[in-house]
């Protein structure tokens, strides 16, 4: 009973981890795509 409690806490902590990093990945590229978006924007602006 108590290794079963670890094992589900392991997953909970696993679970966490991947969906904090998928979170950081998908924020990071869509802050990237905005940055692109706004540099093509003032280089358009300028010509």
């Amino acid at each position: 009973m108590r290794g079963r409690n670890k094992v589900i806490k392991l997953i909970m902590v696993t679970l966490g981890a991947g969906l904090l990093l998928s979170f950081c990945l998908t924020a990071g590229t869509a802050v990237i795509a905005i940055a692109l978006v706004l540099i093509a924007l003032g280089l358009l602006m300028q010509n």
